[in-house]
């Protein structure tokens, strides 16, 4: 079963003004290995506290083979929390333009106890 929760998260100015070249930029396609994105995800996460997931928004396999690579992540982290802060755009291709999701995946900060 997978469980996704929406909310409201930082302005979009705010999320924009984030460094993004400290960060890593994985790419996803219907032939990727989901267990070894899986891997890569969550050890950029845990590395450097965030990751970037690239993959075509129009191809049906490379969305699913991202979602069960997200999924995966929390056991793979010990049930620890993760945000997925998706963008949706364009690529440009040699002869078109290609629809693009990016999902920026963060650490979520344990909030204090109480």
């Amino acid at each position: 079963v997978l469980r996704l929760r929406a909310q409201r998260g930082a302005s979009w100015a705010a999320f924009n003004s984030t460094d993004f070249d400290k960060t890593t930029l994985l790419r996803a396609n219907a032939s990727t290995n989901v267990k070894k994105l899986s891997w890569a995800v969550a050890a950029e996460v845990r590395k450097h506290g965030a990751v970037a997931l690239h993959t075509y928004s129009d191809n049906a396999a490379a969305m699913n083979v991202c979602v069960k690579a997200l999924a995966t992540v929390p056991f793979l982290r010990g049930g620890e929390s993760m945000r997925c802060i998706p963008s949706l755009g364009w690529a440009q291709g040699a002869e078109k333009r290609n629809p693009v999701i990016r999902l920026y995946v963060q650490q979520v900060q344990a909030g204090p106890q109480g």
